[in-house]
């Protein structure tokens, strides 16, 4: 997908899919969402606050790579053991 900006005369690209360590995510509706999320687990998703305790506690159990993960800017949702989080 591209846009057009008809001042500088030129298309812009817009990014729609982001590999992220060993994920791939998809952009919809606004928010980068797990390639591997289902239906059910959308549903049943756990919101999150970005950098409260809850947060650090789960970069803490999963490690360096759910890092990376949760530094892609704006609306996040992750999958972890099966489980949906949404930042």
């Amino acid at each position: 997908m591209r846009l057009r900006d008809i001042q500088e005369d030129r298309e812009i690209p817009i990014r729609t899919v982001q590999q992220v360590g060993s994920k791939t995510f998809f952009l919809r509706d606004g928010r980068w969402v797990d390639s591997v999320l289902s239906a059910e687990q959308e549903r049943q998703v756990r919101r999150i606050e970005r950098y409260s305790n809850e947060y650090f506690e789960l970069v803490n159990r999963h490690g360096p790579e759910v890092a990376k993960y949760l530094a892609i800017e704006g609306d996040v949702m992750l999958v972890l053991d099966g489980q949906a989080y949404a930042f």
